[in-house]
């Protein structure tokens, strides 16, 4: 029935449940209700096939160490990863490069700013002046 509660259950590692505690503890909340709103929070979040952003990677003078988010054209950001070294970010960097070149011989791309156009494109038939060139 709809408004009906109900009780679950989970088993997590002592240390992990003494993490929880401190953390509830510091937030000043109690375990069930961060439980309930994480539950409820997941199960209410949309999530899009696909959202325009940025990537963007920020330097933390303090800790010596990078952060990586997504800045989204509505607004809002997901931060995908905190405390990166800089090896791990030159070897991602490394690997995208290679990446995108492996792209690139596939399609053939051998001038910078050439973008991917489709190969059976039908001719676009103007309207209004002609314009020469």
């Amino acid at each position: 029935m709809k408004g009906e509660k109900i009780v679950i259950s989970s088993r997590i590692e002592r240390e992990k449940y003494s993490e929880l505690l401190n953390y509830c503890k510091n937030q000043n909340v109690i375990p069930s209700k961060l439980i309930k709103n994480l539950i409820e929070k997941v199960l209410h979040e949309k999530i899009p096939i696909n959202k325009a952003g940025i990537n963007k990677i920020d330097f933390n003078k303090e800790k010596n160490c990078f952060s990586w988010k997504i800045l989204y054209d509505d607004g809002s950001s997901k931060i995908i990863s905190e405390n990166l070294s800089d090896s791990f970010l030159e070897n991602l960097r490394k690997s995208i490069d290679s990446a995108l070149s492996l792209k690139n011989e596939y399609i053939h791309k051998r001038i910078k700013e050439s973008v991917v156009s489709p190969v059976n494109m039908p001719k676009l038939e103007g309207r209004g002046e002609n314009v020469k060139g």
